[in-house]
């Protein structure tokens, strides 16, 4: 009998533990480019506003890094379990981090992120991860996704070009290429003209307007065009 009693004093004992121990969220990997960022709170502290639209906090910025503007290509890891005296965005602790090129602005390089993550969803026929950035494709079904694209495979993004942005929205046009199979179509790579509209959510960036158009360039010429402004003609190797 009070060996019973000891029993369920221990049991009780461990769920009260149990509910008064915090439950923190899983930590997650976070790879992006972003500009560090002063921010003139609390003293001042340095973060990094990512191109996915969102503001994070690191632990461990190198003193060489602090410098507001500067464009980065960063590796992290989210520390949901941590809290600093200032709460400005999600608290990350850096793995790597390296300066890139100023030349492409920040409104540039978030369409370039979001347009790379739809032509890796056409790449793998993934419809749930267009429609986590693609607003436009979240009343197509699974077949009405294949029916559109499944004639064709390796979709590369090759240039990008800005017309309007402001905090909240960034439009332009985008040229890529892909492949088929299908001997009516085979010639070679197929251009496609693409206008967007992209918009500031809480979850970021995601692509809300889409309109295809003629392509105004031959290939070479586009690529032509690619070499001179960004080094490369297969924009998914930007910053590798």
């Amino acid at each position: 009998m009070k060996s019973q009693k000891i029993y369920l004093c221990l049991f009780f004992a461990a769920i009260v533990m149990l509910i008064q121990s915090p439950v923190y969220a899983a930590d997650t990997t976070v790879e992006l480019t972003g500009e560090i960022a002063y921010i003139p709170i609390a003293g001042g502290l340095y973060g990094i506003i990512g191109d996915d639209g969102q503001k994070y906090q690191p632990t461990n910025l190198p003193r060489e890094l602090r410098k507001d503007g500067l464009p980065v290509k960063f590796n992290a890891i989210t520390r949901k379990d941590s809290f600093t005296t200032v709460m400005w965005g999600t608290v990350i602790e850096i793995k790597t981090i390296k300066k890139i090129s100023p030349a492409i602005s920040s409104a540039e390089r978030s369409a370039i992120r979001v347009l790379l993550q739809r032509l890796e969803a056409f790449n793998t026929k993934d419809i749930k991860k267009l429609q986590q950035i693609d607003t436009v494709s979240q009343s197509l079904s699974p077949e009405q996704f294949y029916d559109w694209i499944g004639k064709f495979h390796t979709f590369t993004l090759r240039y990008v070009e800005i017309t309007r942005q402001d905090a909240s929205s960034i439009s332009g046009v985008c040229i890529y290429t892909r492949q088929t199979n299908d001997p009516a179509m085979a010639a070679g790579p197929n251009m496609a003209y693409l206008n967007f509209t992209l918009d500031r959510t809480k979850d970021g960036w995601k692509l809300t307007k889409s309109s295809s158009d003629s392509v105004p360039y031959t290939l070479p010429a586009i690529k032509a065009k690619a070499l001179e402004k960004y080094k490369t003609d297969d924009l998914s190797t930007l910053w590798q």
